[in-house]
């Protein structure tokens, strides 16, 4: 095979990089690169560029439900100390959610 510098898809790469977080993104950016180079080298330019773009998608999909797991779990969370402070303190909970309830009709 050639030497030739054959980059990833950017649009691949650009949805990857979106995908990870600050921290982890310049050390997986360029693993995926490294293993990417190497594919180009036995496979071939174009079974390379799909096995990347293979790569991303499964990057994204994990992403994604990673997300939406902690998501649920902050959710879960706001919503057991939402009603341990309602328990604890009824008179301003109370005060709280009336104002609330009376001004929302108003605003929306």
């Amino acid at each position: 095979m050639t030497n030739r510098h054959i980059p990833p898809p950017p649009p691949a790469e650009r949805l990857a990089a979106w995908a990870l977080d600050d921290q982890e993104r310049d050390t997986r950016l360029g693993d995926l690169e490294e293993l990417f180079r190497y594919f180009v080298q036995v496979h071939g330019a174009s079974r390379a560029r799909a096995w990347y773009r293979r790569q991303v998608l499964l990057l994204v999909i994990l992403a994604l439900v990673n997300n939406t797991k902690w998501s649920c779990i902050m959710f879960k969370n706001y919503l057991k100390s939402s009603f341990r402070n309602i328990r604890r303190s009824k008179g301003y909970s109370f005060i709280n959610i009336s104002v609330w309830a009376w001004a929302w009709p108003v605003a929306s």
